[in-house]
């Protein structure tokens, strides 16, 4: 459908939360315990606040998922439309009070259930991973130019494999394979394998004692973003047990165990990816 936005305005939205509202407590806030034992800070909440207002003016149509609103205000969100803004304000919140540059701004556009477009930006980094409109997929690093980014198709040298920043014991290979590690936070290693600094990233969160089939990895707001810039760059986040796409479209907000990368290179390290037509054509949003 025509868009009656440009991911310029969200880009501009995102960068300016990143540089003027985040980077203004970086390493000079305290945090508190959520419910549920995560960390949250005035900088998750003001940004929170700052992206849902900009995103009211520039979409006033498209209802706001964030990671800093009640359960109650974003399961109504996605329950009145087909199409969902989901923002988290701080990916890595621990990184961000850790001094760790990992941390991310993450919006993404959830229509029918596929990540469509997204931005997240690194504040931290001077680093942007977007979508725009002409449909593909971009890297940006402080003023440089923007440069189209692709995912790994096939495996051109040594396995390079995207792990998260505090997992003490990765596994030793992948499907036999043995591979680099690259670390990042969250929706990071999504960006890192959208933009080929790694070919892929598994993750089947190793949650105690829950089966790994029952795991929810991570939130929506986690990774919808990044999910978009890898869709864009030839790739797709996949169910590490069903094979099946990632799609976002039940209650639980939340993504069972994944792994991300492009179909051919998936099964070229022996992954069961499920990608015919029926499983990577979005549905045609409604008018």
């Amino acid at each position: 459908m025509a868009e009656n936005f440009s991911m310029g305005q969200i880009l501009d939205l995102v960068t300016d939360v990143g540089d003027n509202i985040v980077m203004k407590y970086f390493q000079k806030v305290d945090s508190i315990d959520k419910d549920d034992g995560s960390p949250v800070t005035i900088a998750d909440k003001e940004a929170s606040a700052a992206i849902i207002k900009g995103l009211g003016i520039i979409t006033p149509d498209i209802p706001v998922v964030s990671e800093e609103q009640s359960m109650e205000k974003n399961l109504a969100a996605i329950r009145s439309s087909n199409r969902a803004w989901v923002t988290d304000p701080i990916d890595g919140t621990r990184s961000f009070l850790d001094g760790y540059d990992g941390f991310g701004v993450h919006v993404g556009l959830i229509e029918n259930g596929v990540p469509v477009h997204g931005v997240a930006y690194f504040p931290a980094q001077q680093r942007a991973y977007f979508t725009w409109d002409d449909g593909k997929a971009y890297m940006q690093h402080g003023f440089e130019d923007a440069e189209q980014i692709q995912a790994h198709r096939h495996l051109d040298g040594p396995l390079r494999v995207a792990v998260p920043w505090k997992r003490n014991k990765p596994p030793e290979t992948i499907n036999g394979h043995p591979y680099e590690q690259v670390r990042g936070v969250g929706g990071e290693q999504v960006c890192f394998t959208a933009a080929g600094k790694v070919h892929l990233f598994p993750y089947d969160g190793r949650h105690g004692d829950t089966p790994p089939e029952e795991r929810l990895v991570y939130a929506w707001w986690d990774v919808a973003a990044a999910h978009a810039v890898l869709k864009r760059a030839g790739g797709d986040m996949y169910g590490l047990f069903d094979g099946q796409p990632i799609r976002y479209n039940d209650d639980s907000l939340a993504v069972r165990p994944l792994v991300a990368g492009t179909p051919t290179l998936l099964k070229q390290l022996g992954f069961n990816i499920n990608d015919g037509p029926t499983a990577t054509n979005a549905p045609t949003a409604e008018q």
